[in-house]
């Protein structure tokens, strides 16, 4: 699974302009509600869907040191040159990378060169902490999770059914049925 992390100076007095920015891109009121009983990672991020494969996590932190600077860290699965260039597709990451001095002027060109070429910004990970296999994918995790969800809600709905009735109702659950067929 390929991780990319950049470190881009901020331009003279953008830095809390851009906390502010990005303190927005994670606010629940400004995303949709996910689906009754679904997990739906379109909803929690504007970078959440960029490749069908997806999004591990893309994280957006201003640091100072001293001056303010993006760092910029991502895990995803496919190609880093088509994540990269469906990032810098994005309105929201062209807004980011505008507070910052590099690249200049920005447009999904620029934006994608940078972030693929630019090794005077990239960041070695040294120390990388995963709870998943690192070979799982953004839709088996999720599809992991929404079956971690499915037998939690079940397990504390059906304490008071016999064992028949138990094994009947956990072999209708909609999911646990396309599990049994896949």
């Amino acid at each position: 699974m390929p991780e990319l992390a950049t470190l881009t100076r901020v331009k003279e007095g953008e830095g809390g302009h851009l906390r502010t920015y990005l303190r927005g891109l994670s606010s629940p009121a400004l995303r949709p509600a996910a689906p009754a009983g679904g997990l739906d990672a379109d909803a929690s991020s504007p970078f959440a869907g960029l490749l069908p494969d997806g999004t591990h996590f893309a994280r957006f932190v201003v640091v100072d040191i001293p001056a303010p600077h993006l760092l910029f860290s991502t895990r995803f699965d496919g190609d880093e040159d088509e994540y990269l260039a469906a990032l810098a597709d994005t309105e929201a990451a062209r807004r980011i990378w505008e507070r910052c001095r590099e690249p200049s002027p920005v447009n999904r060109e620029t934006l994608h060169r940078y972030l693929l070429c630019d090794e005077d910004a990239r960041v070695q990970a040294s120390y990388v902490v995963s709870a998943f296999d690192p070979q799982a994918t953004v839709a088996q995790i999720n599809h992991a999770l929404e079956l971690r969800a499915v037998i939690s809600r079940f397990a504390a709905g059906s304490s008071e059914l016999d064992a028949v009735a138990l094994a009947h109702t956990f072999r209708g659950l909609e999911l646990v049925r396309r599990l049994a067929h896949a």
